[in-house]
């Protein structure tokens, strides 16, 4: 009897060991005494960092994040990548390999950076990426009982991978960087064409060109074609017969770049659940701010124009902003974040 414990003691370490040694990389818990294996290696040991982990090998930069020490790595998880249409690891070989290298290192610090590092509370703090410098924000919504950390509007769940050269945080959003102007954003954009032109004939095409930072609301073409706009019927308006920040300069916020994520930290960080103000040069109001879609559980933004600050007003209209992946969509001087609707009509904006 005292033999058959003995073996059968024996089976069941021999099972615990290889039970161990099957198991992926686990993302949280970490020993203190096991051995770290470098960022590359890192990614393709983990299940839920696959595409990425392809991005990395498809850009050729391998090896720069398994030598590279420190560094801090942005991983977009694989559902964010599938929000995108990345449904392989194949699909990457149809991406030009620069714009493929150019995205993974705007996903990259040169330094580690856990979070330990970053201020409480902290909105849009600036760190530089492998992306020829380029800046990328860091945000935190804080309380007592929680600590959430947000880049470029991407929420980090989890945070602290520790690997051999650096840290690991996993994004739920894939980082959207153009460089350039919100001008440039706008002319590589053929879905945003009616935007555009209006943003010429009423005088705004030149202030997207400067430092800004901006912010741009903007409603696609089938959200102007729905109400009977194109880019000929903007073509033929005669501008001194509108209140053209009514009509169209309510799409821009000037000296602000919001992130979709902003609006919820300050509302946890300093209780300020919405904007309100009078449009930049007129006297309707508009309301900023976010809610949470029911389905999928997402950010998106609210706004609404009304006729005067106070009750009694007119409401004048209002739009949504997309969910993702159609939000964050950083530049050099600002963001743009999609809209669903229209959110003024030129009728409502005569003189």
């Amino acid at each position: 009897m005292k033999r058959y414990h003995h073996y059968l003691y024996k089976l069941l370490l021999c099972l615990s060991v290889l039970t161990v040694a099957c198991k992926h990389e686990q993302l949280e818990v970490y020993q203190e005494n096991i051995s770290y294996r470098p960022g590359a290696d890192f990614l393709k040991n983990n299940y839920d960092l696959t595409f990425f982990a392809a991005a990395v090998e498809k850009a050729g930069m391998t090896e720069e994040l398994n030598t590279r020490n420190p560094i801090t790595i942005l991983a977009p998880n694989n559902k964010a990548f599938r929000l995108l249409g990345i449904q392989s690891v194949e699909d990457f070989d149809k991406m030009n390999k620069d714009s493929l290298r150019q995205m993974v290192q705007y996903h990259i610090l040169d330094r580690r950076l856990v979070d330990a590092d970053i201020a409480k509370k902290v909105i849009d703090a600036r760190y530089t990426t492998l992306a020829g410098g380029r800046q990328l924000f860091i945000s935190n919504e804080y309380t007592s009982w929680t600590s959430r950390y947000y880049f470029n509007g991407a929420k980090a769940d989890p945070m602290n991978a520790i690997i051999s050269n650096g840290v690991v945080h996993v994004l739920n959003k894939v980082l959207r960087y153009q460089s350039g102007t919100l001008r440039d954003w706008l002319n590589k954009q053929p879905d945003y064409s009616i935007l555009a032109a209006a943003f010429k004939k009423f005088g705004y095409w030149e202030l997207l060109a400067q430092d800004g930072p901006f912010t741009i609301f903007a409603p696609d073409n089938a959200a102007f074609l729905a109400k009977g706009i194109d880019a000929n019927v903007i073509n033929r308006m005669d501008t001194a017969a509108y209140f053209g920040h009514r009509l169209f300069g309510v799409y821009i916020q000037r000296n602000r770049r919001y992130f979709i994520s902003d609006f919820k930290v300050f509302a946890v960080n300093n209780g300020e659940f919405k904007l309100e103000e009078a449009i930049w040069g007129d006297t309707y109001y508009m309301t900023l701010g976010h809610n949470e879609d029911p389905v999928v559980k997402e950010l998106q933004y609210v706004i609404s124009i009304r006729t005067k600050k106070e009750y009694p007003f007119e409401s004048v209209g209002s739009a949504v902003g997309k969910l993702p992946p159609y939000q964050d969509y950083l530049s050099d001087n600002g963001v743009v974040q999609p809209l669903t609707d229209v959110i003024v009509l030129p009728n409502q904006a005569k003189k």
